[in-house]
């Protein structure tokens, strides 16, 4: 280590937690005991990682009730047959066209459904997440 030019208190050339004191031109033997402190950017990295989980989570969570309700107000398609949505169904007459119509329907009405489950999932894991964090930080950690 370089010795510094003006005279005062720094950290311990020897590698020690503690602090000597420089006169000008040599270190003498005074000493004073220090705790090193962590530096404030580890704290701020991680508040700003939890409140970007915590904002994943929400984005997630209306992605997959938009998806849902997309799946909900398109029209479905079986081939060629126009069969309505999952909220207006509008079957085909024929035996044919209401029996597709009814397994397209019904395909999309469970995939909607699927969507709103991983959709709900996301939301109680932000939750649970969030309580969590709020827990950690009452603690003081």
């Amino acid at each position: 280590m370089t010795n510094p030019a003006a005279p005062g208190w720094y950290p311990d050339p020897s590698g020690l937690h503690q602090l000597r004191y420089y006169d000008g031109t040599r270190w003498t033997e005074h000493t004073h005991s220090y705790a090193p402190q962590q530096p404030a950017s580890a704290a701020v990295t991680l508040a700003g990682l939890y409140a970007t989980t915590e904002k994943v989570f929400g984005a997630l969570t209306i992605a997959c009730l938009l998806l849902a309700a997309f799946l909900f107000v398109t029209e479905v398609r079986a081939g060629r047959i126009s069969c309505g949505s999952v909220l207006d169904p509008q079957p085909d007459p024929s035996l044919l066209g209401a029996w597709a119509c009814n397994d397209a329907l019904t395909s999309r009405a469970n995939w909607a459904g699927i969507a709103i489950l991983v959709g709900a999932g996301f939301w109680i894991a932000g939750a649970v997440f969030s309580r969590s964090r709020k827990k950690l930080q009452a603690a003081g950690n």
